[in-house]
């Protein structure tokens, strides 16, 4: 469960409010789709791999060893007669020593979980990436075919305007430019875009796109505070959870290294036949080894280890938080950028209506109009650039905070 109780509580309401973009799959859909990656699924398996290896180490590894030594005795009288020796033993764990071994299998079913979990994580990411490759493609598809067809409305009218004398050669070979520079725009956008869905559908092949992409709103600013998001990503992070993880799976070996100091017993059963079942013997067999120096220096250095691993985890808290700071910092940059492109897509898109209809009343030329549009298009692109770029930024700290695509954002809707 996540530790940062009060700012997801704080962010809770907004959380649902902005949870189910029109924009992105389902989650039901998207969570399936996740789940099923090939990488995913093999995460599965480890942790059923990791989840058998605690039950056998739970059990313990001693188990009953049984030795049989059949011989022929030959006295001096002559004499043969069959004899034979037989002992059933098993090792025995100290007290102290199952608890610590079911605390490892604990710590690494724990483990695998949350590997899985950031596999999975990683899964959400790439989804995330390919969607919006494609959103962005098909709103730059979308916006050069916008404008191609509107050049070749207007080339049309021109046309019939110089057939009949009303317009100059000159300013039709300007316009069949530009078109001609527009057709070649349409066709790198639509490879883009067949290149992005095709992307799409390999990778994730469980999501049905729709014959339309779903057109992006205008960003917001992330509700909340930048610290609080900050918190959530560095304390919910499976890599930060991993680290604790294993540390107090290292502190747990480090302590089973230091009991099996003192080996384990083995207590058994021997019987003997001698003199063709005229002796006949059972006793109890107790084995301990005996110990040196040689467990005490591994106990050391798992002890050590141990250190180590709580000395790890601070490294990838701190490593965490100055990602975490940026990946807030460039969603923030990002949606700012997109301001200011939507303000300079809007003045130039003012300046370019104005030019031709200076055009129209011939106080400017052609040249000068088409220069005019050429620039609005050019910061149109650019807005719808930053707008995918502003939602892409947005989207990455929801998701590395677990607020979008996990499952803990699908208990939230509930």
């Amino acid at each position: 469960m996540p530790r940062l109780r009060l700012s997801m509580l704080c962010l809770l309401g907004v959380s649902q409010t902005i949870a189910a973009q029109s924009y992105l799959p389902p989650f039901e859909v998207a969570m399936d789709a996740i789940a099923q990656q090939a990488e995913v699924l093999a995460a599965d398996e480890r942790a059923a791999a990791v989840d058998a290896e605690a039950r056998a180490i739970a059990i313990g590894s001693h188990e009953f060893e049984a030795s049989v030594i059949p011989q022929r005795r030959r006295t001096n009288a002559g004499e043969s007669l069959d004899e034979f020796e037989a002992q059933v033993g098993r090792a025995f764990r100290l007290p102290g020593k199952a608890p610590l071994d079911r605390e490892i299998g604990a710590r690494s079913r724990a483990i695998a979980a949350l590997e899985r979990g950031e596999t999975a994580h990683e899964a959400a990411l790439r989804l995330l990436e390919l969607w919006m490759q494609w959103l962005r493609a098909t709103s730059t598809d979308d916006e050069a075919r916008a404008q191609l067809q509107s050049l070749q409305t207007e080339h049309a009218s021109l046309m019939r305007r110089v057939e009949i004398g009303d317009a100059a050669q000159l300013d039709l070979d300007l316009i069949t430019a530009e078109l001609a520079q527009a057709r070649a725009a349409a066709v790198t956008t639509a490879t883009l875009l067949a290149a992005a869905r095709h992307a799409l559908n390999t990778d994730f092949p469980q999501i049905t796109l729709p014959a339309r992409a779903p057109s992006l709103p205008e960003p917001e600013a992330l509700p909340g505070t930048g610290d609080e998001w900050q918190a959530r990503i560095v304390n919910d992070s499976y890599e930060l959870t991993t680290a604790e993880q294993e540390a107090a799976r290292q502190d747990a070996t480090a302590k089973r290294a230091w009991a099996d100091r003192i080996p384990d017993p083995t207590l058994g059963v021997r019987f003997f036949n001698e003199r063709d079942g005229q002796e006949r013997a059972v006793g109890l067999v107790f084995t301990m080894p005996l110990t040196g120096r040689y467990r005490r220096e591994l106990a050391n250095a798992e002890r050590a280890e141990a250190r180590a691993r709580l000395r790890d985890v601070d490294v990838i808290r701190r490593v965490l938080a100055k990602d975490a700071h940026l990946k807030v910092a460039l969603a923030a940059d990002a949606l700012g950028q997109w301001r200011a492109l939507r303000e300079a897509h809007e003045a130039m898109r003012a300046a370019a209506n104005r030019t031709h209809r200076a055009w129209e009343l011939g106080e400017t030329g052609l040249a000068e109009r088409l220069l005019a549009a050429r620039r609005a298009r050019e910061m149109a692109y650019q807005e719808l650039g930053a707008r995918v770029a502003a939602h892409e930024a947005q989207l990455r700290v929801r998701i590395d905070s677990h607020d979008l695509w996990h499952p803990e954002h699908g208990r939230d809707e509930e």
